[in-house]
């Protein structure tokens, strides 16, 4: 049996953040980001999303690397459970463990990101994170 799932190439920085808006709205238990920086002006940019997210009862969990500023760190850990890890290779979100975002390339500017709502992928995903997850040190 041949499938055809759902998996997008996203490219440009614009349609990417359209559809991470997407899923953010739609996220109603649990959201997991893994994103190696954190620089101030996104934390500015999702902080009032993750409080949003957090008053309506959904289970935040980020993961960052240890360059991120201590003060970024503390502002996230405010509303959702945060873990460091000492060096990140790409990053994503998952939300509700049905679709994911994977951001693959360098730190900086991710070059190619991947969209899903395919069940195996995101479990696939999902269970990376956990592994990731369980291995990372509360800052």
């Amino acid at each position: 049996i041949r499938e055809k799932p759902d998996i997008w190439i996203i490219r440009g920085e614009f349609n990417m953040l359209i559809k991470l808006r997407e899923m953010l709205d739609t996220v109603k238990r649990e959201l997991m980001v893994a994103i190696p920086i954190l620089p101030e002006t996104l934390v500015e940019t999702i902080y009032p999303i993750l409080v949003h997210l957090r008053d309506m009862g959904v289970k935040i969990l980020v993961m960052v690397s240890k360059n991120v500023d201590q003060k970024n760190i503390e502002r996230i850990s405010a509303v959702a459970e945060i873990r460091v890890r000492d060096r990140m290779f790409g990053g994503g979100i998952i939300a509700n463990g049905r679709e994911a975002v994977l951001l693959l390339g360098e730190e900086e500017r991710p070059n190619l990101v991947i969209w899903s709502s395919h069940m195996g992928l995101v479990k696939f995903a999902k269970d990376y994170f956990h592994y990731l997850w369980n291995t990372a040190e509360n800052p």
